[in-house]
């Protein structure tokens, strides 16, 4: 009995220091299952189905990378349809079947229709395409997990690929891992220094981190430098001082417009 019990502790020690990555990998099955899920009823829909088999190799019909390239086209144009409407789940749907698509392509053994170089190249573009895609509507609903593992699965194929990064960057800046945008925007601005929208995102985290400290290090000298019991009045703020100030907010303005009229031009394009 004692080595049963010392045996159960030592599956438990093992369960207690995977917990993290199998609860992250538990959650984005979770997602994938519950799309999958819906993406059957849609097809009973008539307005968002799109005729073609749930899981590609289910379609007897289907024996050759012309076609799955063919219909994954046809599927992401369906996504961006239903993106432009703001219809972020039923689009994110649609860019996971076409992902299922392009994924079961590079598993077709036939000759007939089999791709040339050129047209090889096209389905990988595809691929990253419909990534981003997919990455941008789960960042949309959202989903920070799946937005997070889209992205990295991308950039293990294509280190250098900047939008991805970018996505990246804004998914670990709007859903609190500041340290962690910084360092994605700052590996951005390394590929491409005359990159904007790189460049505009390690400014926001910079500043993020700024006023953080500022803050933290206002905190610890209030309780720490004024003592207990004891008041003390704020001091006074000079004239040139409020002017920095004033400055400092209206340049972040100007960087907060600028993010809303990106994110309102990849809304419009749907990627």
């Amino acid at each position: 009995e004692k080595v049963q019990e010392q045996m159960q502790d030592i599956k438990n020690q093992r369960k207690m220091e995977l917990s993290a990555a199998d609860q992250l990998r538990s959650s984005l099955l979770d997602f994938e299952r519950k799309d999958e899920a819906e993406t059957v009823v849609d097809e009973t829909n008539p307005l968002l189905r799109d005729g073609y088999e749930v899981f590609p190799a289910a379609s007897q019909d289907l024996a050759s990378e012309r076609m799955c390239l063919d219909i994954a086209v046809q599927l992401r144009q369906k996504g961006n349809e239903f993106y432009n409407q703001k219809n972020y789940e039923v689009a994110l749907r649609k860019y996971g079947k076409a992902r299922r698509y392009l994924m079961h392509s590079y598993f077709i053994t036939s000759q007939e229709g089999k791709l040339q170089c050129n047209d090889a190249d096209d389905r990988d573009r595809l691929l990253s395409t419909t990534e981003l895609n997919l990455a941008l509507a789960a960042f949309q609903i959202p989903r920070a997990g799946q937005c997070e593992d889209i992205c990295k699965t991308l950039l293990r194929r294509d280190p250098a690929n900047l939008k991805a990064l970018y996505r990246l960057g804004c998914c670990h800046r709007d859903f609190g891992d500041i340290e962690k945008a910084r360092a994605t925007f700052k590996k951005g601005c390394d590929i491409a220094g005359d990159d904007a929208a790189m460049r505009r995102g390690l400014r926001t985290c910079d500043d993020k981190i700024r006023k953080y400290r500022e803050a933290t290090n206002k905190l610890a000298s209030n309780m720490f430098g004024k003592g207990l019991g004891t008041f003390y009045p704020e001091p006074v703020k000079s004239e040139e001082e409020l002017a920095a100030e004033r400055d400092l907010e209206d340049q972040q303005k100007e960087w907060d417009d600028a993010d809303a009229k990106d994110k309102e031009l990849e809304t419009q394009k749907g990627e």
